[in-house]
């Protein structure tokens, strides 16, 4: 099985933020177990005063920051069968108590309708960090590549700043795991990490096909280069032409290909 996958195929992402909001920071300390094309485990944590437990901070020995994530790890995604999180705003009996206050009142009220929780901001970012690390499909990131850590930086920051105003940074070391480790680490969490497993996913999908290598897709911002004198109409392209493309500065492909 491990002849299969090869050496070097999980990597772990260790990542520290920092949002800053009302003259506050807040400390999101998170990590991410990837293999060849998937995202097998995805954990985080608010990080308070316990966090001087990590004096080097991304630079900690991956046991020890994932097993200081998991300590207190945000339910992220809420395990199945997880009740919902619920607004601490009103105590126990109060919505009752006011439900039937409305009753009297107003009568066109929908009395069948339940009042549902906002999700708790962390939750929320979480998410969105796990759908841009996603998204940027580079599931094959290594500590070398300063270009593809960068970028994710700046994602990840962007995405803090969305939610906490006042301004987000974000840190990030990647560390290879051997296969040995990856599956130590996998075990914990079985449920979780079988739901993304590439390998499996890739074994049902070649059921009855021919097998073929489908590298991890990545999407880059790039625009065509118009020519008003030299070049053709866009009506008249055909299959087989060849059109320029530019890229912009602020991509990541074009760092690649500088």
């Amino acid at each position: 099985m491990s002849t299969a996958r090869g050496f070097g195929v999980y990597r772990v992402i260790k990542v520290r933020m920092d949002l800053v909001q009302d003259g506050s920071v807040d400390k999101l300390l998170l990590y991410s177990l990837l293999d060849a094309g998937s995202i097998r485990i995805f954990h985080g944590r608010m990080a308070g005063e316990d966090e001087n437990d990590l004096p080097h901070g991304v630079k900690t020995a991956w046991r020890d920051f994932c097993s200081f994530v998991d300590y207190d790890r945000i339910p992220f995604p809420l395990d199945e069968g997880e009740a919902q999180p619920q607004s601490p705003a009103s105590p126990p009996g109060e919505e009752q108590v006011s439900t039937s206050e409305e009753q009297e009142g107003d009568p066109s009220i929908d009395y069948q309708e339940q009042v549902i929780a906002p999700t708790p901001k962390e939750i929320l970012l979480l998410q969105e960090l796990r759908r841009v690390l996603d998204k940027c499909g580079i599931y094959d990131v290594r500590e070398e590549n300063l270009s593809k850590l960068r970028h994710l930086e700046e994602s990840f920051a962007s995405v803090g700043e969305t939610l906490y105003s006042q301004g987000a940074v974000a840190f990030l070391k990647v560390e290879p795991l051997s296969f040995l480790d990856a599956e130590d680490l996998l075990k914990q969490f079985p449920e979780e990490s079988a739901k993304e497993d590439f390998w499996a996913n890739r074994k049902s999908e070649d059921t009855g096909k021919s097998r073929s290598k489908v590298p991890p897709k990545a999407v880059f911002p790039c625009f065509a280069v118009v020519s008003p004198i030299g070049g053709i109409p866009a009506s008249d392209l055909a299959p087989g032409d060849t059109v320029s493309l530019a890229v912009p500065q602020d991509s990541l492909l074009y760092s690649i290909v500088k």
